[in-house]
């Protein structure tokens, strides 16, 4: 006989031999990422109809992303985004994001790694969402890394539905000094008083310490023009601007 299984538009076609009760049995293993609701119908070779005579239904839950490079300084918090999706088969609930032990490569939890995973979410058939992991790695981390994130829910119990490796470098913050405008052009009369201002912008990822403004002219002329600036700051905290006349 002929064994047809069909899902999605899709069919399967397998020859199968029956005892002479006509049992018969059969093993499907699913392509990767496949799902759906499957209808099955047994062919007999001497016959033409092929009337539905069974239907199972496979769920599956699945990452957009299985490996993914990272590179992150020290210290700093970053965001690993992920989108889940439920197959088009069953609804999956409690659909989590797992950081354990037992699915690393070396078996234990990478030093110097603290990830925030997402809460749990239920997801109808089809249906997709967004997550996002935080990442952070102190100075205890090494500098070269790989972790593996598993992907449970509810119906799957301990068993993992798919895994996301995540390879990280990690790197010193440090800070970057961003200015504007590139240059004043300005005049005043004599006897008069004029004010310019210039906009500085940490724009790296650690604080930017001990900075100093000067004009870069002779003493002479400074004195003429008789200028009046704070010449340093303390610091410039990361992700800040401060506007120094």
């Amino acid at each position: 006989m002929k064994l047809v299984i069909s899902v999605n538009g899709f069919e399967r076609v397998a020859d199968v031999v029956s005892n002479r009760l006509g049992q018969f049995s059969y093993r499907f293993k699913p392509l990767p990422g496949e799902s759906g609701r499957y209808q099955v119908a047994a062919i007999h070779p001497d016959l033409q109809d092929r009337p539905l005579q069974g239907e199972f239904t496979i769920g599956r839950v699945l990452s957009d992303l299985s490996q993914i490079k990272l590179t992150s300084p020290r210290n700093v918090d970053q965001t690993i985004p992920l989108r889940l999706s439920a197959g088009t088969g069953l609804p999956a609930t409690g659909v989590k994001v797992v950081f354990e032990a037992a699915d690393q490569p070396l078996g234990v939890l990478p030093a110097g790694i603290q990830l925030s995973l997402p809460s749990a979410l239920d997801l109808a058939a089809g249906e997709s969402a967004p997550v996002a992991v935080n990442f952070r790695a102190d100075n205890n981390a090494q500098a070269v890394g790989v972790l593996v994130l598993s992907i449970r829910s509810n119906e799957a119990g301990n068993q993992t539905l798919a895994k996301v490796r995540v390879d990280y470098t990690l790197t010193e913050a440090k800070p970057v000094l961003a200015f504007n405008p590139g240059y004043i052009e300005t005049g005043v009369a004599r006897g008069d008083s004029a004010t310019e201002t210039l906009t500085l912008e940490n724009r790296g990822l650690a604080d930017l310490h001990d900075l100093r403004l000067d004009l870069l002219t002779s003493a002479a002329v400074r004195r003429r023009l008789g200028y009046r600036w704070c010449r340093r700051l303390k610091s410039i905290p990361w992700q800040s601007a401060r506007l120094q006349p």
